[in-house]
């Protein structure tokens, strides 16, 4: 079973026809990191929910879809647009006021396209306008993605071998068995 929120939708596709939703702190900090970097960002916005892949961060993240109605207002007011669906505008450099508890900040001069249909809102950011067409490059690997690893020796808390352990980013290792942390092993 698939969740969906129809109405915090329709909220986002009233905003296209022309009512507009006030930023507030949620909204403030998705926008923000939206905005924040010039490697871009994909956003889909849909019953279904908030989805962003970033340029500089492994994704897809998934947001709160209430947040969404407050940004797409923000991007057609700076667009100067009303009940488009298709919209394409250089923002920036911007001062973005703060909104209690968030902080005041500038995004960098963007490129945002927005395209509208019935069932999702797709966004892109960019740092020029002919890199609107091109999908997002992956982002540099991190330097230790967490996984598993096939255990080979005891724990040092149970004294099991369990059947692999956890290897976090720090590269230290939860044992699968009693579920405690250890350094990495030797």
């Amino acid at each position: 079973m698939t969740l969906t929120d129809e109405p915090c939708f329709a909220r986002v596709l009233a905003v296209l026809a022309g009512e507009r939703f006030s930023f507030d702190e949620s909204a403030s900090k998705v926008m923000y990191f939206m905005l924040r970097d010039d490697r871009g960002c994909d956003a889909v916005i849909s019953a279904r929910g908030f989805e962003i892949n970033f340029g500089w961060s492994y994704g897809p993240h998934h947001y709160v879809l209430s947040t969404a109605p407050p940004i797409v207002s923000w991007l057609l007011d700076a667009a100067g647009a009303r009940g488009a669906r298709e919209v394409r505008v250089a923002i920036g450099p911007t001062d973005l006021p703060s909104v209690k508890p968030c902080f005041s900040w500038r995004a960098p001069a963007l490129h945002v396209a927005m395209v509208a249909g019935l069932d999702q809102v797709s966004i892109r950011v960019r740092d020029s306008v002919a890199a609107l067409a091109d999908p997002l490059p992956a982002p540099a690997p991190a330097p230790h993605a967490p996984g598993l690893v096939e255990a080979t020796q005891p724990c040092r808390h149970c004294g099991q071998v369990p059947d692999s352990y956890r290897v976090l980013r720090d590269r230290s290792f939860v044992c699968l068995a009693c579920g405690r942390s250890q350094p990495a092993l030797p």
